[in-house]
């Protein structure tokens, strides 16, 4: 009986990730080899194998003995994250996108009469509010705006009577207690702003500041 040696010829295929030289395998003549799916790293989608570190060109599912290529290279790319916004306003905040690489800064919300303080997860605000999404986020996000009401100054003419402080700080949208003026002679009935009566004889404003301007005089009358 005669033996004879049979020989075939093959390629050795070199797989590479971004850390270096990820796997070898060995292909023979007549064969195809399905490169393997790759799962997603944290932040980065799989997009498939490239037969150049540039990733140049179309990618590779299957490799054929033919191929003249041995060296394959992975390729991720960056997976963007939407960021929505509830502005708790009139204004209309249109969604962004980021990606873990980024440092995302955030846009500011405007709402009249208030001063913003930055954005909330919780939609109840309790939480600390923020300006960023940090470096190395990897999710979805919907924020809420958060304001607080804007400091007003009411102006007070004692319309001839006395008072230790000429000027009161209040907030807005916010109930209020002005001081009491004396006049020899009469009795305070309130504080009046034009024709509109603001607090009843004892100071106490009957509707909350709900003024636009920075500051309104308000006049005694008695």
């Amino acid at each position: 009986m005669t033996f004879y040696a049979l020989w075939s010829e093959y390629k050795t295929i070199r797989l590479f990730n971004e850390k270096g030289e990820l796997n070898t395998f060995e292909i023979y003549e007549n064969e195809s080899f399905t490169l393997p799916l790759l799962n997603d790293i944290t932040g980065y989608k799989f997009f498939g194998w490239y037969d150049n570190d540039s990733y140049n060109g179309n990618s590779y599912s299957v490799i054929n003995f033919a191929e003249s290529n041995t060296d394959f290279y992975a390729k991720w790319g960056l997976i963007d994250y939407n960021i929505s916004f509830i502005s708790n306003s009139n204004e209309q905040i249109n969604s962004i996108t980021y990606t873990i690489e980024d440092e995302c800064t955030l846009p500011n919300a405007k709402k009249d009469n208030y001063v913003f303080n930055g954005w909330c997860f919780k939609e109840d605000l309790s939480d600390e509010p923020i300006n960023k999404i940090e470096k190395g986020s990897t999710e979805n996000i919907m924020l809420y705006a958060k304001f607080t009401p804007e400091n007003k100054t009411i102006v007070l003419n004692p319309n001839g009577g006395e008072i230790a402080n000429d000027k009161v700080d209040v907030l807005y949208d916010d109930n209020y207690v002005l001081p009491i003026p004396e006049l020899d002679g009469y009795l305070f009935a309130g504080w009046y702003y034009n024709d509109t009566k603001l607090t009843d004889d004892e100071g106490k404003s009957l509707l909350s500041y709900t003024y636009d301007n920075k500051s309104i005089e308000a006049i005694a009358k008695y």
